[in-house]
């Protein structure tokens, strides 16, 4: 594989990953894109820099903002890994328990501030992932909620 250009903060390189041809038959091409290519390893590369995108284009965004966000981990760790780019805000992952101690230490080590939260709350209860994200962001001054 040959790269044509180095990325310094890994936003140039997300979207461009390579393809590759996964066999032929007549009339048919089936190709397969190398998202884990990406900064992060994750196609969640993408909707961070579109989520990032469109803040920045509405002015939503600014370097006092606290992004909040209720995730498994591969988007806050886009956005933690997009955040130098875009103007070095504070990102909050609210993450499950569950999530592997290695994954939390990767997180912390991009300045992402971490809230546990139970993996068997109800959606709808007061415990779940996404109403202490709401909680959180409604309690802060600049906090944008980031709902995929």
């Amino acid at each position: 594989m040959q790269f044509d250009e180095i990325n310094g903060d890994g936003g140039g390189a997300i979207g461009n990953t390579p393809m590759v041809r996964l066999g032929s038959k007549p009339q048919v091409e089936l190709l397969a894109k190398l998202e884990y290519t990406n900064p992060s390893g994750s196609i969640k590369d993408r909707v961070a820099h579109n989520i990032l995108a469109n803040l920045q284009a509405a002015n939503k965004l600014k370097p006092t903002s606290t992004l909040v966000v209720p995730s498994s981990g591969n988007l806050v760790l886009s956005l933690a890994l997009l955040s130098p780019k875009n103007g070095s805000y504070k990102v909050i992952g609210l993450v499950p328990e569950r999530t592997s101690q290695d994954r939390i230490q990767l997180l912390k080590s991009l300045g992402v501030e971490i809230v546990r939260t139970p993996i068997e709350a109800h959606a709808d209860s007061a415990e779940s992932q996404f109403s202490i994200a709401k909680k959180i962001a409604s309690d802060l001054p600049d906090a944008i909620l980031v709902d995929e």
